[in-house]
């Protein structure tokens, strides 16, 4: 194809790569629903995590802030801080794309913070 254009090619691998995309969030809701018919409540927030990480991927900011927020809200809930810090993380980066800048720099600061006050050598190395 000509230089500025896209071909069918280009256009069937997008196609491919959207398709892929929807099948691996498929898979995560599959896997998430499992965890939670199992009551294996500590491994939801690590399902959710990769959900707000795809969707952020494919620009649906608002769905990725829904997912970082339900991220945040089992992280929480399961006391556990790593994940907690990246819901955060995930959270400011949805708002930050979304344009509401001054909540994602306080949760960038509050991300910050929680790595600073935390002993956990993967989490002074993220």
């Amino acid at each position: 194809p000509e230089v500025g254009k896209v071909g069918r090619d280009t256009d069937d691998g997008l196609q491919w790569e959207l398709g892929a995309a929807e099948a691996g969030l498929a898979a995560l809701a599959e896997l998430e629903r499992r965890a939670e018919q199992e009551g294996n409540e500590g491994t939801i927030p690590y399902y959710l995590g990769h959900r707000a990480s795809c969707l952020l991927a494919l620009g649906r900011f608002d769905a990725a802030r829904q997912a970082a927020l339900e991220h945040l809200a089992h992280a929480e809930a399961t006391r556990q801080n790593g994940q907690r810090i990246q819901a955060l993380y995930l959270l400011a980066s949805a708002h930050a794309y979304l344009g509401e800048l001054d909540r994602a720099h306080s949760e960038i600061v509050e991300v910050g913070d929680a790595i600073a006050g935390d002993d956990d050598p993967w989490l002074a190395g993220s």
